[in-house]
């Protein structure tokens, strides 16, 4: 872009096969393969600001993350899909 400006494009894919998610190795401690994947897109100005939108988890597949067995079995998720903008500058 023209005056030192900057557009920048960010795309993040990770695919994780089928997984334990605890140390007890039953079937509720298990995590179906996934694919998860992040996408943002930002603008730098060359006055020292920047914006930027994102999106998290764009195809919103449920992760179990940990798994604990304590009298009752509970697994930790990761986020859902997550959006947002980021406005920041330089001084």
């Amino acid at each position: 872009m023209g005056g030192g400006d900057k557009l920048t494009f960010d795309v993040r894919e990770h695919f994780q096969t089928k997984s334990y998610t605890g140390i007890s190795f039953v079937p509720s401690e298990i995590q179906g393969a996934y694919w998860l994947g992040d996408v943002s897109i930002g603008y730098t100005s060359n006055h020292g600001w920047t914006l930027s939108g994102f999106v998290n988890n764009f195809t919103d597949v449920t992760v179990q993350n940990n798994t604990t067995h304590v009298n009752v079995d509970s697994a930790q998720l990761r986020p859902p899909r997550t959006y947002g903008v980021r406005f920041g500058g330089h001084f």
